[in-house]
């Protein structure tokens, strides 16, 4: 049986912040304090920033603030992660009618000024 999708990122969690810690055999819980397992705010930044790469999402700027368990930290990863490519709803290859260019901003500030009558007053 494979581990559901929670209990893998909850390790996954656990795990960078042992390293992160130096904390050697203890065991990091999803209910750990952040501030009570002596992380710096730099250490726990890394940690956040490792996480980020490895689950391909971006935690708020304030996240060191707005964390304080572990278990935090892997429940927004599991509400933020995203969908794995294989299981994306195939969408059509072309579109059912032809997109049209769109006029560039020059020639629709031309167009306001033809309707004012402000044409030749651009012009000198």
């Amino acid at each position: 049986m494979l581990p559901d999708s929670a209990s893998a990122i909850l390790e996954t969690v656990s795990a960078s912040i042992e390293d992160a810690g130096g904390l050697g055999d203890t065991r990091v819980f999803a209910g750990d304090g952040l501030k009570d397992l002596g992380l710096s705010r730099l250490r726990l930044l890394a940690v956040l920033i490792e996480l980020e790469d490895k689950f391909a999402i971006e935690f708020p700027s304030d996240a060191i603030d707005r964390f304080r368990i572990v278990g935090d930290i892997a429940f927004y990863i599991r509400s933020h992660e995203m969908t794995p490519y294989d299981d994306a709803v195939e969408l059509p290859a072309t579109a059912s009618h032809p997109i049209e260019p769109r006029p560039s901003a020059r020639d629709r500030l031309h167009g306001v000024w033809a309707l004012l009558g402000l044409v030749g007053l651009a012009a000198s």
